[in-house]
């Protein structure tokens, strides 16, 4: 059954032909949880929703166990974009309507990627491969100028949405304090654009919105069926595109495609096809939440099939991250389960930083397929190893350098992947925070993006097994979601206030060290057992700190009035869609 809706796909007949360059495709997973992929999961789970992914990571990928992003969304994916750890780049989760016009410095006033900054798809095609390449979903990189669109950065298309999320059903924004910034609006705004204009076709009918007493993630008709095809699930939307995208492309031509999925984050909504292939699933909350995984995964099968189909597959590189942590908190309303890791999304325990990761496709060996490797990799490195595919020799962002801006911290891991070497080019990972924890502190003003505050590293990963031994992690300052999740959770023995934003654990003087090898789930403080290592690794953190980057965003308050000009742009300019407003 969970194959009926996504198997109307049209397959175009497969062309001769092969790419001088790969065809290098990135797909970015929002919110998926460890333990949400079947292969972290114990023998004994009973929740599977990952059979497509699993089969084609341990028969025709690479598993990267120790792979890692940024503790939430617009970091992470500004960090993929920019090839820099969010530390250079952006460490805030900020609207993409925040901006301030008192920073003297045009190209830092904006939220998510400086302008100046050479993205993925701009590095790409400095190689000789004449690449095509296309956006597809939720962007999160900025909005604010015509130069913030994907299509005014390297991409040739682009189909997405600028906000962490919108619903699945009408592409509105959600009705919360933090996206309800349009009063004079008759309804919430839409957040769905196609190249440089609204996508205002694409949008369903309101009279899909969700009956919110009937308590179903999809519409219902009174008679209780779905009104399909009048409502299209918005990540199918997404998939229709890819879809075209990959059907369309000539094959002698080397492809780039970022597939940006909206799934798994939050509203919990999902077709009726797959909702109902977890009832037997108690909880609510999670029964919406792997029907989302198993949509994703059946979605990523089929385009993979069609990859082949089309002959691109064997020339071609895939990557499949998530952008963070799973969402445990608020009583775990975001459905996902980190288990044995601790803590999840918005903090920088293992929960919330290391991330379900593997790499497949033709251009994998024979020799690498189905192995798992250890070595330490980050979401920002495929920058560096993407170029390198394509053919780019020099990967200096000399624009960014020009204006002040820092260079691109991405490793290249393609010797690493293909065999070639056997220890990961990455050897030290620093982990990146505000100087806000929480927004409940002094000067954290969380409505508008955050006031005061600046970038710091507030740990370090180092892999050391190869040299004096260990895979360390030291974890300074104090986080959030400090704890563990069971085996089953979100369920119905889950508090309403289990690991809510003020369950914070600090680290004294030496910080907070794991060794990562021997605990992953970091139960052990050994900081007091280790104490050289541990200052040899704050004396680092301290030197990266001279390096990080902390654009002057503006205080809260401020925002306020450049939230009625984004509001206003949107009604008067784009019929009622967010966009850019400057």
């Amino acid at each position: 059954m969970c194959t009926v809706l996504l198997t109307t796909i049209h397959i175009a007949t497969a062309d001769a032909g092969k790419s001088k360059r790969p065809h290098l495709i990135y797909i970015l997973a929002d919110d998926f949880g460890w333990a949400d992929a079947d292969w972290h999961r114990p023998d004994s789970f009973n929740e599977t929703a990952t059979p497509a992914l699993r089969k084609l990571m341990e028969t025709e990928g690479i598993e990267l166990d120790h792979h890692y992003a940024y503790k939430f969304c617009s970091p992470s994916r500004s960090a993929i974009q920019s090839g820099r750890n969010p530390i250079h780049v952006n460490v805030q989760n900020y609207q993409p309507l925040v901006y301030n016009p008192k920073n003297e410095n045009v190209n830092t006033r904006f939220a998510g990627v400086p302008v100046n900054m050479t993205i993925l798809p701009e590095m790409i095609k400095r190689g000789d491969g004449n690449y095509s390449a296309h956006f597809v979903g939720k962007w999160d990189c900025g909005m604010a100028t015509d130069m913030h669109l994907p299509v005014s950065r390297g991409y040739d298309t682009s189909l997405h949405y600028f906000h962490h999320d919108n619903d699945y059903w009408t592409s509105r924004t959600r009705a919360t304090d933090t996206l309800k910034i349009c009063p004079k609006a008759d309804d919430l705004l839409v957040d769905l654009w196609s190249n440089k204009e609204p996508a205002h076709d694409l949008v369903n009918p309101k009279s899909c919105a969700l009956d919110r007493s009937s308590r179903l993630p999809y519409p219902t008709l009174s008679d209780g069926t779905t009104p399909d095809p009048a409502c299209t699930f918005e990540d199918r939307v997404f998939l229709d595109r890819v879809v075209d995208i990959i059907n369309d492309h000539d094959i002698d031509r080397p492809l780039f495609l970022f597939w940006s999925a909206h799934t798994v984050h939050g509203p919990l909504q999902v077709p009726k096809e797959f909702y109902v292939l977890y009832e037997h699933v108690p909880d609510e909350r999670r029964r919406r939440y792997l029907a989302m995984v198993r949509w994703l995964d059946t979605a990523v099968s089929n385009v993979t099939q069609l990859l082949k189909t089309r002959g691109m597959y064997d020339d071609a590189l895939i990557v499949f991250t998530s952008d963070n942590g799973g969402p445990i908190y608020f009583g775990g309303s975001g459905g996902a389960n980190n288990y044995p890791l601790k803590g999840g999304k918005t903090s920088n325990w293992q929960g919330g930083i290391r991330v379900n990761a593997f790499v497949y496709g033709g251009l994998i060996p024979e020799a690498m397929r189905g192995r798992k490797l250890d070595g330490l990799g980050a979401v920002w490195d495929w920058y560096a190893t993407f170029a390198r595919l394509a053919g780019v020799v020099d990967t200096v962002d000399r624009e960014a350098a020009t204006t002040g801006l820092p260079p691109i911290d991405s490793v290249d891991l393609w010797d690493y992947l293909s065999g070639a070497v056997g220890v990961s080019p990455r050897q030290r990972l620093p982990i990146g925070s505000t100087s806000c924890v929480n927004a409940s502190l002094p000067g954290c003003l969380n409505k508008w993006g955050w006031g005061d505050v600046h970038t710091v590293v507030s740990g370090l990963i180092e892999d050391r097994r190869h040299s004096d031994g260990g895979l360390w992690k030291l974890v300074l300052d104090a986080n959030p979601m400090s704890g563990w999740t069971g085996v089953y959770y979100p369920n119905a023995s889950t508090p309403s206030n289990a690991f809510a934003f003020n369950s914070v654990e600090g680290c004294g003087s030496l910080g907070c060290l794991f060794r990562l090898d021997e605990d992953p789930s970091e139960h052990i403080d050994v900081s007091s057992m280790n104490e050289t290592i541990a200052r040899e690794m704050i004396s680092l953190v301290r030197s990266l700190n001279t390096t990080t980057f902390s654009p002057d965003r503006g205080p809260g308050e401020s925002q306020v009035s450049i939230a009625d000009a984004a509001c206003d742009a949107a009604l008067r300019d784009h019929n009622g869609v967010f966009g850019p407003f400057i």
